[in-house]
Formats: structure tokens, C-alpha cells, sequence
């Protein structure tokens, strides 16, 4: 059966995605949705609880919305390579590493997403491609909020804490010397964790510059070395490709905008 990926390039649920299927080494069709839910195929079974959601995935008749429930999906229906942890012990505590990410890490880069791309020039030609690729309805109806308001200085100055508190985590987890956040090989942790901290990275942000942050920064590194990651990051599907890179005191030429603090 074809796998039909329906997502957007930028959006950091849908590089989960296309991580996870190019660990795996799967054929698919990678639709893009660039202006909303009227993109999706009225074909579609639409008895699931959320009724239109990027990135949705389309396998036989099979209808799976949401990225972490199409990355589960995906490992239990092409179990190999696996990327969940055999243990039942190792698998609760790798799940532990998925709602820290989905829960903190991912809702934390919204505010510096959301400062980046409404401060961007061509913002009402551009912003409702921005929104319409972003994540789960929840974090679209957050975009919604930020749209025509200034992004507060505190709430930039939390997130921020938030993320570097993600940094520090990884950080420790990695200190006893694995390669990757479960230990000796990639597993679905190490692929929810990447694209905020690519995001982070595309924003100008410098959470990983940090001498004591090595191990993170070496994992980092490591991630961008698999193929997998060339393949789910091609050319465009980065937010700075889309509006500009950020601004910052070594490019003045970049798009105007707010400088992060």
C-alpha cells in the first residue's frame, strides 16, 4: 500500500515525520500543504477525533493524523529498523523523552517562531503559509493568537529558559557517553528532539554554543550526519528559507525584525 505523507516543509511536526520514515527507509509521496485543511482529500475517512490535521498520513485506507501518532504507527506497522526500545522499562522511559518534547520543548520554540515570522517583511503574503503548516490544531490556533500582536518580552525571556532547560536535560542524559538519548542506537527520542532544535538553531538562537552543553551539541552533530536527516531537511524546509534568515548582530543584512534576548 502507497504512503501518502500530507505536511508542509517547514513545519517541525512534519520534519518528525519525514525523519521517521526515512529511518525506516520507506517510500512515500510527500504532499504539500500550503493553504489549510481544504487541501486534504474529502475522500478521506474523517471519523477520527481531530477532523483535519497537518501532517496527515495516508496508508491504503488507513488515515493517521497528528505526528506522534503517525511516528507510533509507522514503527508498529514497519517495525524494522525499530525505534522504540524492546524493554518495556526503556519504552516507558523513552515515551517519558516524547511528552517532554511534545510538552515543553516543541510548545516553548512556538514563542520565538511566532516573533520571527510576524516581524518578517512580506508578512501578509507570507504568514498564511507559516500558520497554515504548523503542527497540531492547538498550535495553529497559537499562531492564530500571536498574529497581530507583539510577542512580550517575557514571554520570549520564558521560552527561552524553557528551551535551554531542554538543552541542559539532553545534556545530562547523554553525559554517561550514548551516542543517542536511549543509548546505543536511534530510537523515536532522538527524532521528536531534533527538529526544535534545528528550528532553534534556523531562529539564530544559540542554545548549543554553551561549553558545558558538549554531549548535546555532539548529538546534535550526530543527528545532522545521518542521511535521514539530509533527506527530511531538503532545501526549503527551513523557516529561514521561507521568510529570511534571522536577524543578528554578525548578519545586519538579514531580514529586519526583533532581536531575541
Amino acid at each position: 500500500m502507497e504512503l501518502v505523507l500530507y505536511n508542509s516543509a517547514h513545519s517541525t511536526c512534519s520534519q518528525k515525520v519525514r525523519l521517521v520514515l526515512e529511518e525506516k527507509g520507506l517510500h512515500y509521496q510527500d504532499i504539500q500543504i500550503s493553504s489549510g485543511s481544504d487541501d486534504l482529500p474529502t475522500s478521506l475517512d474523517y471519523s477520527a477525533p481531530v477532523t483535519s490535521m497537518v501532517p496527515t498520513l495516508v496508508h491504503g485506507s488507513n488515515r493517521i493524523a497528528g505526528s506522534s501518532s503517525i511516528a507510533e504507527y509507522l514503527d508498529e506497522v514497519f517495525p524494522e529498523p525499530p525505534l522504540v526500545p524492546w524493554r518495556p522499562d526503556e519504552r516507558a522511559r523513552m515515551r517519558s523523552w516524547l511528552r517532554f518534547v511534545e510538552n515543553l520543548v516543541m510548545p516553548a520554540v512556538q514563542y520565538p517562531s511566532a516573533q520571527r515570522v510576524f516581524n518578517a517583511p512580506a508578512e501578509a503574503a507570507r504568514a498564511s503559509t507559516v500558520l497554515r503548516g504548523e503542527l497540531q490544531p492547538s498550535r495553529g490556533a497559537f499562531m492564530a493568537r500571536m498574529r497581530g500582536r507583539s510577542i512580550r518580552a517575557e514571554e520570549i525571556e520564558f521560552a527561552l529558559a524553557e528551551l535551554r532547560c531542554a538543552v541542559q536535560q539532553l545534556d545530562l542524559a547523554l553525559s554517561d557517553g550514548r551516542e543517542w538519548i536511549m543509548g546505543g542506537r536511534v530510537t523515536l527520542a532522538d527524532l521528536f528532539m531534533a527538529p526544535s532544535l534545528d528550528r532553534a538553531e534556523d531562529l539564530g538562537l544559540d542554545l548549543l554554543d554553551d561549553p558545558s552543553h558538549q554531549y548535546a551539541r555532539e548529538w546534535f552533530q550526530r543527528m545532522r550526519r545521518r542521511p535521514s536527516y539530509h533527506a527530511a531537511f531538503y532545501p526549503g524546509s527551513r523557516l529561514s528559507e521561507l521568510i529570511g534568515p534571522a536577524p543578528t548582530p554578525g548578519n545586519p543584512g538579514a531580514a529586519p525584525g526583533s532581536m531575541y534576548i
